[in-house]
């Protein structure tokens, strides 16, 4: 999952505004399991480790409202191997 990210990231017109390089190094990350129509996703939840979080991130989901390009979620197709779904946060 997290291999075809940089790639999905260049081409992702929302991702211009991402100033670090080699996305998703210096990200942190959240997973969860999903399954859809019989069809198991990981869903990843990656937001900037610059800032500085509250340690409960690491057992609750981190909601950020507008943070901007580098808050983004992507869905993992797992028999299909590939990214569905990548979303930006809002313009931060």
């Amino acid at each position: 999952m997290e291999a075809l990210i940089p790639k999905a990231l260049a081409t992702a017109p929302g991702a211009v505004k991402i100033k670090a390089k080699n996305p998703p190094t210096g990200w942190l990350r959240q997973y969860i399991g999903i399954v859809r129509n019989d069809r198991r996703y990981i869903y990843g939840n990656f937001f900037p480790n610059e800032h500085d979080f509250d340690a409960g991130w690491k057992d609750k989901p981190m909601v950020v409202c507008d943070g901007g390009a580098a808050f983004f979620g992507v869905e993992y197709d797992v028999s299909a191997r590939r990214l569905d779904n990548l979303a930006f946060d809002g313009d931060g």
